[in-house]
């Protein structure tokens, strides 16, 4: 029987998104209304961020930093 108790979400909520990366929430928004931030709506009202689509984003900008300050 798999242990539960680790497992971590599939999906989080904006706020919970914004927290993660240390910005506002409506700095969030804003980001996945540009699109560079990916979302899934579930329902009419529910907006969650994919927690795996957001690591993604989080390393792209550091590589993208990364290599801004080196240059």
């Amino acid at each position: 029987m798999p242990d539960t108790t680790t497992q971590q979400p599939i999906l989080v909520t904006v706020p919970e998104a914004a927290r993660l990366l240390g910005i506002k929430t409506w700095r969030a928004y804003a980001l996945i209304n540009a699109g560079i931030i990916p979302s899934v709506r579930l329902g009419e009202r529910c907006l969650r961020v994919p927690v795996d689509a957001l690591r993604q984003r989080m390393n792209e900008m550091a590589e993208a930093g990364a290599e801004g300050r080196s240059a």
